[in-house]
């Protein structure tokens, strides 16, 4: 007989105050192939990050200020200080004679991580104190294990350690990040130079996204993120195509009167062709509306909580959304057309990527030279706004 038991070694976010070195048994959903997960807790005090960072922040102030300036009395401002930091040990016991493989191990530490936070939203809920749940994210990207072998004759301690790695998110911090290719300065100058584009919104809502599920693990922040994001980037498209049809601020908000669903429907296969019906789930559209939308309405209306299964999904979903669009905008049928909705989504590099030529995204600018497109389409949209209003409220 053998039965393997695994630790992993965890720092919380936040100290919190559980009985210190008394076990908590978790609950194992009926699905789960472990026999128990429980965890132990113990404070204790570690000199202080804040201090570290402090010292290495003075040391960078010293490089990056002219080396004309003498300091003597940086040491002597330094701190010195510890701070409370709370460990967790969490054990998961398998079956039997299990085989124990890297995605079990992988698996029963997601089922603990789970189980932790249904305690940490417990504690939050009896002390009302703002708690960041413990993610792989928010852990170091490497934590200390043990594996112990349980058998007739040996307790299996004091077992083999070992390193499990938690993420890869402060792996990247451990080399230079990698120099922009020629595509990426030239699309980091259009979002540089033009930090008002109308689209603006949508891509820091993008962004918000990734950095909820990737940085933090938090699924429900992203999926809701996501959601909005495409919402804003449907409505901001539609009105910019209004805007340069010539279409009037009243005219325009009519069409707002109605589920963004049934504008999706309604007015985009019109303007940019495509399949915007949003009945099969395998065009762009119908994703964005099964896999980001519901979501989202499932998580605000029943208090469903995405996994981050979901919350990937529904980011990619966004994403292809806007891909979608942005191809059917910028090829030769519609780009004429709708140029100035071409140039403020995509910008000179999105069209050079699409096969767009520089003699003819340069005929483009040249009528932007005569008026300011953005201030007009900010000012017209601000009128489209105080027109909803209206008709909301008669």
């Amino acid at each position: 007989m053998t039965i393997p038991v695994v630790y992993w070694y965890l720092p919380l976010p936040e100290p919190v105050a559980w009985p210190e070195l008394t076990a908590i048994a978790l609950a194992v959903p009926a699905y789960a192939r472990i026999q128990s997960v429980s965890i132990m807790v113990k404070q204790f005090k570690w000199s202080s990050r804040i201090a570290a960072t402090m010292d290495d922040l003075f040391d960078a102030m010293k490089v990056l200020q002219p080396p004309t300036i003498q300091r003597d009395e940086e040491r002597r401002n330094r701190l010195e200080t510890t701070e409370v930091v709370t460990v967790l040990e969490l054990a998961v016991e398998f079956p039997r004679n299990v085989d124990l493989t890297e995605n079990a191990i992988s698996d029963a530490f997601d089922l603990g991580l789970a189980g932790i936070q249904d305690l940490q939203r417990a504690y939050a809920l009896a002390t009302q104190h703002p708690i960041e749940l413990l993610t792989r994210e928010l852990l170091p990207p490497m934590v200390p294990t043990t594996t112990r072998i349980v058998t007739d004759r040996s307790d299996g301690w004091p077992g083999a350690v070992g390193i499990f790695l938690a993420n890869s998110v402060g792996i990247s911090a451990l080399a230079l990040p990698e120099p922009l290719t020629e595509q990426q300065n030239a699309a980091f100058r259009f979002a540089f130079e033009a930090p008002d584009t109308p689209f603006a919104t949508y891509a820091d809502l993008r962004r918000e996204s990734a950095a909820a599920l990737r940085l933090r693990g938090d699924s429900r922040s992203s999926t809701l993120a996501s959601a909005t994001a495409a919402e804003v980037f449907l409505d901001t498209l539609l009105l910019h195509l209004l805007w340069e049809e010539g279409s009037t601020a009243e005219a325009a908000a009519r069409l707002f009167t109605t589920s963004i669903a049934r504008r999706v429907r309604s007015q985009y296969a019109q303007r940019l062709g495509g399949i915007w019906n949003c009945m099969d789930a395998t065009t762009p559209p119908g994703a964005w509306l099964e896999l980001t939308a519901n979501v989202r309405n499932r998580l605000i209306h029943a208090g469903v909580r995405p996994t981050r299964a979901d919350a990937e999904t529904a980011y990619r979903a966004t994403i292809h959304l806007e891909r979608y669009a942005a191809d059917l905008l910028c090829g030769p049928t519609r780009l004429p057309r709708y140029s100035r909705t071409a140039l403020a989504l995509v910008g000179d590099p999105g069209l050079i990527r699409r096969g767009v030529q520089s003699a003819t995204i340069a005929a483009y600018r040249r009528d932007e030279e005569d008026a300011d497109w953005g201030a007009e389409f900010t000012n017209w949209r601000s009128i489209v706004a105080a027109e909803r209003l209206v008709i909301q409220n008669s």
